[in-house]
């Protein structure tokens, strides 16, 4: 016993110092000599923690399995149903969602029995992810409404937190961001206050995706990233840096995307989702090259359980970047087709929903297709970050082009084009002059926007943009 105590003890001091990885095999030690009974669910609640750090996901959901297997067996339905919770989030974030709709059944037959605050809220959270994969965006806030004022009541802070977080991706998806940034903010300084790094980290990944610019976002992505190092939260770190190293791309930084994603490659034991992400990170950066078997290959090592995800937000993800390849490949109607059906994959207004609209419509600019053009303009989320204005205005001045307003577009696209590089954004103002170049006669290109793209898209090894600004066959 005393040594059970003294494992499961050094176990909590190294989740504590940020060494996810030696609180496991602690962790594991202890369950060795503790081989049933209360005790046994204490330290695989912790070794589950450490799992999740450790990028150890089957490993966590094994011992919160086991979890609610010896608690339901004590009979104790309030201490059943947190680890039921427990493993219901886990699942959730994991986007396991056949066995997701089964705890939460299980959960739902045991309600009636308790009273407990802890209880309802963990009920009540597992429940907004159901509705969140039943696309009930409305009906996943609800229930994390009345999650969090169970949390508070039972004072349980960390799943309180947890829950909060949720809520501002949910509102995010609901097209409310306003809301879920000033939520998102909050919540960071109360754990910059609280020195809570987990937190921290998560909410700065969020934040990124709600940020004004591509630049800040990647900078807050590497922020996040450093945030879960300290904190030795693995999974969080992953996360960041596979966000940095797409935005790097959209960026133009790429030789930094090289190093983020070679460090990512270079991670042993990397869960599928993650190791998915660095071959979507992958693809786009080959597209952009002009590498398109490169982007072929990498989208070949992307799993089934990303490219058919029950989760609306990565396969919108999945169809977006596969909708790039198309464009630089030059099947430009299929580049269209699967950016509008990435559109349609997501929420109302989820992070790729706008990215996907901008692109349908810029593969509707190059077919100088006026009701396809439309038809994108149509799908773009209302939101007012700079980058979605940029995108939004030269699209609108793309379809006046179209239309045969092609003077006042030329004026709208100056203005644009001047604003992006203001904005320290050359990779957008290259592939916005790409766009002016197909709807634009030479005498109304902005002056000197084709030699500035041409400049900057050869020092950055663009091959496909290159090729596509000799397509459009414009003067320099």
């Amino acid at each position: 016993a005393r040594a059970r105590d003294w494992l499961a003890q050094a176990a909590d001091r190294a989740t504590k110092l940020g060494s996810p990885e030696q609180a496991l095999v602690l962790g594991e030690q202890a369950l060795a000599i503790t081989p049933a009974g209360e005790e046994r669910a204490a330290i695989l609640q912790g070794a589950a923690r450490a799992a999740i750090d450790a990028l150890k996901r089957d490993e966590q959901i094994a011992y919160l399995q086991e979890v609610v297997t010896i608690l339901g067996g004590v009979g104790d339905v309030d201490a059943e149903m947190a680890a039921m919770g427990a493993l219901a989030t886990a699942l959730g974030d994991q986007d396991r969602v056949d066995e997701l709709r089964l705890v939460v059944e299980q959960m739902q037959g045991r309600l009636h029995t308790t009273s407990d605050d802890l209880a309802h809220a963990e009920y009540e959270q597992a429940l907004c992810y159901v509705r969140f994969f039943d696309s009930d965006l409305d009906g996943s806030l609800a229930a994390l409404d009345r999650s969090l004022a169970h949390y508070e009541a039972a004072g349980a802070w960390d799943r309180f937190h947890k829950a909060l977080g949720n809520r501002a991706n949910v509102l995010a998806g609901l097209g409310r961001h306003r809301e879920s940034i000033t939520l998102r903010r909050g919540m960071l300084a109360i754990a910059t206050e609280e020195n809570d790094l987990r937190t921290a980290a998560l909410v700065l990944v969020g934040l990124a995706l709600e940020a004004e610019e591509w630049v800040q976002a990647y900078d807050q992505s590497l922020e996040a990233a450093a945030l879960a190092r300290r904190g030795g939260c693995g999974g969080p770190e992953m996360t960041a840096l596979a966000n940095a190293a797409e935005f790097s791309v959209e960026i133009g930084a790429w030789s930094t995307a090289d190093e983020l994603l070679a460090d990512l490659e270079s991670r042993s034991g990397l869960p599928q989702q993650l190791s998915d992400a660095v071959s979507l990170d992958a693809a786009l950066l080959a597209a952009y090259r002009g590498d398109q078997a490169g982007a072929r290959a990498a989208m070949a090592r992307v799993s089934e359980a990303t490219s058919k995800s029950p989760n609306t937000t990565i396969l919108a993800w999945y169809r977006r970047v596969r909708s790039v390849l198309l464009l630089l490949e030059g099947d430009l109607t299929g580049a269209f087709d699967e950016a509008i059906g990435a559109v349609e994959a997501e929420a109302v207004s989820g992070p790729n929903s706008f990215i996907a609209a901008a692109f349908a419509g810029r593969a509707a600019l190059w077919l100088r297709d006026p009701d396809r053009a439309r038809q994108a303009l149509s799908r773009m989320p209302a939101e007012d970050k700079r980058w979605h204005l940029a995108a939004r205005r030269a699209l609108e001045a793309g379809v006046a082009a179209l239309e045969g307003r092609a003077r006042d577009a030329a004026t709208v696209l100056d203005s644009v084009l001047a604003g992006r590089l203001a904005a320290g954004d050359p990779f957008t103002h290259a592939l916005i002059t790409l766009d002016a170049a197909a709807v634009l006669a030479d005498e109304l290109m902005p002056e000197g926007v084709i030699a500035a793209a041409r400049s900057y898209l050869t020092e950055l090894g663009a091959e496909a943009l290159l090729a596509r600004l000799t397509l459009a066959d414009v003067r320099t």
